[in-house]
């Protein structure tokens, strides 16, 4: 190495010690590695101890930077050819030039590590300017395998920390029900996938968006915030593509995120099964179902600005329930007190009380369940039909009405976590025809123009 290229020939120490570095030896000292890509592409190391166990070919042979990461990296030919073209538009250039295309350039990727686990090499470009112009691009590249490995450790340590204290926070019995009733859900998903695997109907996507709408809302009503957000996410999955493989991904994501919860449930085992058998043994009633859906919103209800929400069921409140009716009917009720809060009583009242009146005729089951709150906007779900015109021209009243039941049709100003896809009606009626009910609107009387005081109607097997 000539004198010219000595680093620091005569650095002396704190303790008095000089010392005589060159550039070399500062290069050898790093964990790191630094190619210089000239412009004929061909990427020069500086030789270290660090590169040469990453690159160990290039102790015998030159290869220009696209070469070896062609043999080496795991890049498609696509970002092969950019990369390439990057280059050639960089080196030899303005030096403006480096700042316009300096976003393109990969800053990590994945390289083959000659029969061991494959590597994740940071990537940092730096330009080397000569009057102005590009004569060279440094590239320093850095191991990110292992903080990688340990930045995964320690967001999976987050992750189930913050879960266990979402489980120690709720009753166990309502973690089970939220559970076992999205193990349900979910085998019915893939039940629908397996069996159109070839083409998704629009149907077999709309009954999957509703399914996961459900296990969103009971994950918020248990008060389960990591699994209503990741809910949240997958409805977006569904949302941008319906093909099997979306579905897949979606189907693993929703299975993934509930291993954490079953598996910090079999941790706390002995509380969790004192508390589902407490629950078995307490009656399955309507007036005990409407009290937890109730009970369970009260922090979304606060959200929304209603400060005091509780529920009045009137007749037949110690009524019992067969146990699967009584989880369809709860799951139903869920979305119901949703759409309550979110659009009935939101910004219109901080404090309400919803009713349940239960009446029997013949052998059915007939709830009516009123929210005294701000009433049905019907000009706002007209507008959201197809055909807006059509709709105020043909449509009655109650034809507009029954348009909440509609996959997609929703009055919210926007969409959150709670609202504004239009699935949550959908898919109560959806559930309740589960147990051969179903769900109606009845319109009272108008209120105001185009807004009407009103009840929804659910009918059950008795």
């Amino acid at each position: 190495m000539s004198e010219n290229s000595k680093l620091g020939r005569n650095l002396t120490t704190s303790s008095g010690m000089t010392i005589d570095l060159s550039l070399t030896q500062i290069i050898e000292s790093l964990d790191c590695g630094i190619f210089v890509i000239g412009n004929d592409g061909v990427a020069t190391p500086i030789s270290s101890p660090w590169i040469r166990s990453i690159f160990p070919e290039l102790d015998t042979e030159k290869f220009g930077l696209i070469d070896l990461l062609t043999r080496r990296g795991i890049l498609t030919a696509e970002q092969l050819m950019t990369l390439s073209s990057t280059i050639l538009m960089i080196v030899g250039e303005d030096a403006l030039g480096f700042q316009l295309n300096q976003h393109v350039l990969p800053t990590r990727i994945a390289i083959k590590n000659q029969g061991r686990p494959n590597m994740v090499l940071d990537l940092d470009w730096s330009p080397v300017v000569n009057n102005d112009v590009v004569s060279a691009l440094a590239l320093t590249l850095r191991d990110a395998t292992t903080s990688d490995a340990k930045r995964a450790e320690a967001e999976r340590n987050e992750l189930e920390l913050s879960i266990l204290n979402e489980v120690m926070k709720v009753d166990a019995s309502t973690l089970d029900q939220f559970l076992k009733s999205s193990e349900y859900y979910v085998t019915k998903i893939k039940e629908r996938v397996k069996v159109n695997y070839q083409q998704l109907s629009n149907d077999d996507v709309v009954f999957i968006r509703r399914l996961a709408h459900t296990i969103k809302g009971n994950a918020r009503a248990a008060k389960l915030q990591r699994m209503a957000t990741l809910m949240h996410e997958s409805e977006e999955i569904i949302y941008r593509n319906t093909s099997i493989t979306s579905m897949a991904t979606v189907i693993e994501k929703i299975r993934n995120g509930l291993d954490f919860y079953v598996d910090w449930q079999a941790r706390i085992i002995q509380r969790a099964v004192e508390a589902v058998t407490e629950i078995e043994d307490k009656p399955k009633t309507i007036g005990n179902l409407f009290s937890q859906v109730i009970n369970d919103h009260a922090d979304l209800a606060k959200d929304s600005g209603v400060v005091r929400i509780s529920g009045r069921t009137k007749n037949f409140s110690n009524l019992q329930l067969q146990a699967h009716i009584w989880g369809c009917l709860r799951d139903a009720m869920t979305h119901v007190v949703r759409n309550t809060i979110d659009h009935g009583l939101k910004n219109y009242t901080d404090s309400a009380e919803i009713s349940l009146d239960v009446q029997l005729r013949d052998n059915l089951l007939i709830l009516f369940y009123e929210d005294h709150g701000r009433g049905l906007n019907l000009n706002k779900l007209a507008s959201m039909a197809p055909n807006p015109a059509k709709v105020t021209a043909d449509f009655k009243p109650i034809d507009v009405a029954r348009m909440i039941f509609q996959e997609g049709v929703s009055t919210a100003e926007a969409l959150t976590q709670t609202s504004g896809r239009g699935s949550g009606m959908g898919a109560a009626r959806e559930l309740l025809e589960t147990i051969g009910g179903s769900i109606d609107v009845e319109l009272r009387n108008e209120k105001s123009p185009g807004i009407w005081d009103f009840c929804f109607v659910i009918e059950i097997p008795n």
